[in-house]
């Protein structure tokens, strides 16, 4: 039986010095270019809300 790939991608991203601390959510979603209007369903699991998706939670400290 053949597996799906499995890819891994690093990203960094600076936050604003004043963000307040507390439990954030990381969703994502595959929008309309220069809209925040998700256009398709993605393969994986934790659908939320019209096509977008939560990955996982974070915490700023």
């Amino acid at each position: 039986m053949n597996k799906a790939p499995i890819y891994n991608q690093n990203n960094s991203y600076k936050l604003p010095k004043d963000i307040v601390t507390g439990r954030y959510y990381i969703d994502v979603a595959m929008v309309k270019p220069n809209t925040h209007q998700p256009k398709l369903l993605l393969g994986i699991n934790g659908k939320i809300k019209n096509k977008w998706f939560q990955l996982m939670p974070i915490t700023i400290k």
